[in-house]
């Protein structure tokens, strides 16, 4: 499908969201300032209270910045005043809409519990909080067998030397040994309390 000549566009959030929920006199002034600005590729403009009574048919100023007004508070458009005496304020159309209307055009019905939307910042306080005890174990297993490197491990007749010791959860440890004979690197998933027998026994 082609795209109609001489026209502009409009948010669909408007449609399909807001339209019912704003006045017929807001709505016109919004389709002026759309017009005004995104169709002609700018991004502000400036408009009168003149111009916007000629072009809605809205007949009092008052009706009209009452409606400015409402759509300022959808945050469906900003005013951008005029430092020049005597010259009209400027408009923009909010092209991505911040969902306010909660704050602005949905009173609280009386005896209607306020629901609150599930947060997650329980959820992440937890998130943080387990993060920081593996980090304290990881600390305290660190400083526990920081002494162990370089300590050397006989097995079936080779001896290996302890390069690294890293903390793993649940009291685990993952040890890195180098045999003396080969050279080669050896990796190793221990509990805690077998590699502290292990190394207790080889240095008795």
């Amino acid at each position: 499908m082609n795209y109609i000549v001489n026209s502009f566009q409009v948010p669909n959030f408007l449609i399909d969201e807001l339209m019912s929920k704003m006045s017929p006199n807001s709505l016109k002034c919004y389709l002026l300032i759309v017009r005004k600005t995104i169709g002609w590729s700018k991004e502000y403009d400036a408009i009168s209270a003149s111009q916007f009574m000629d072009f809605t048919g809205i007949k009092k100023d008052d009706t009209v910045f009452k409606a400015l007004k409402e759509l300022e508070e959808m945050n469906l458009i900003e005013r951008i005043s005029n430092k020049k005496v005597g010259k009209p304020t400027f408009y923009k159309v909010v092209t991505v809409y911040k969902n306010q209307l909660n704050k602005t055009t949905h009173p609280k019905k009386r005896g209607t519990p306020k629901k609150e939307a599930p947060t997650k910042i329980g959820v992440h306080k937890t998130h943080i909080n387990s993060l920081k005890r593996v980090n304290r174990e990881k600390d305290v297993l660190n400083t526990s067998f920081s002494g162990y490197l370089g300590k050397e491990i006989k097995m079936d007749g080779d001896v290996l030397k302890i390069q690294k010791i890293s903390p793993l959860e649940n009291q685990k440890v993952e040890v890195i040994t180098i045999s003396k004979n080969s050279r080669k690197q050896m990796k190793a998933e221990l509990k805690r309390e077998d590699l502290e027998s292990v190394l207790e026994v080889e240095n008795v």
